[in-house]
């Protein structure tokens, strides 16, 4: 099994991402339109974007092992430009929520 997902990777790497979304999504979509009775919180929709990163690492781990894990997190955390940069990524969704906050509540009241 892991020869096949060596040679075809990019395939494996969809098949399992696609998994483990639906894998969140199904029960959810089941739940929502009654087919099911389970109560299932919907904050578990946001689960399933851990999909293609959860399948990034298996396949890293499974194609590469351990030092291909080493090596990928080495490439995430390497700083290539400027720290600034980085602080106007993390902190610009912050602050555009802020301002539609600020805009929701001068025009609706609310």
């Amino acid at each position: 099994m892991v020869n096949w997902i060596k040679r075809n990777a990019v395939v494996a790497f969809f098949v399992l991402a696609y998994a483990v979304a639906w894998s969140f999504e199904i029960p959810l979509a089941l739940a929502h339109f009654g087919l099911i009775r389970a109560q299932i919180p919907t904050w578990l929709h946001y689960c399933a974007a851990l999909g293609p990163l959860s399948a990034a690492l298996i396949m890293t781990c499974l194609t590469a092992g351990a030092a291909g894990l080493r090596r990928l997190a080495a490439r995430v955390f390497q700083w290539r430009i400027d720290l600034r940069y980085y602080a106007f990524t993390m902190l610009a969704p912050a602050g555009l929520f802020a301002l539609a906050c600020v805009l929701n509540r001068v025009f609706t009241g609310s």
